[in-house]
């Protein structure tokens, strides 16, 4: 469920993002204040996991290796329907900003996804609320065949 005060649209790679409404007219950059999900719907590519852990252990790596091996803060909780879920937070410079990102990793009937927030450092707890609100109402619908 999007939170009343955020907006959904698609981002220049046809991705669906959500912003918060007061941003949209911003002079500032206001794409860097987001939450988007990341699914892949090829089954094979998460095929080498059995695990959320195992997802979560991948993903570190590719955030190492693009980041430059941020700090990661590391947490894990169990949801009622998904089962364990994990988030990673970490921060890093672009273009001389400071952003942090929290992603939630849910590994859900053999298919990883990634619900993730990433934001100006100043900013992390004013969107906050509005993350948290996205992430507890995140549900996986299957298609009927």
């Amino acid at each position: 469920m999007t939170p009343k005060d955020w907006q959904a649209y698609y981002d220049i790679h046809c991705s669906v993002m959500y912003l918060p409404t007061n941003t949209l007219n911003s002079k500032d950059d206001w794409n860097w204040r987001r939450v988007y999900l990341s699914h892949v719907n090829d089954t094979k590519f998460y095929k080498k996991y059995n695990s959320v852990d195992a997802f979560v252990d991948d993903s570190i790596g590719a955030i190492n290796e693009r980041y430059s091996n941020p700090k990661i803060e590391f947490s894990a909780f169990k949801h009622e329907i998904y089962g364990e879920y994990r988030v990673l937070k970490f921060a890093y410079k672009f273009f001389g900003k400071e952003y942090i990102v929290a992603s939630v990793y849910l590994f859900y009937k053999g298919l990883g996804y990634v619900i993730t927030y990433d934001v100006y450092e100043d900013d992390f707890e004013t969107y906050l609320p509005g993350f948290q609100k996205i992430v507890t109402s995140f549900n996986v619908k299957v298609r009927p065949n």
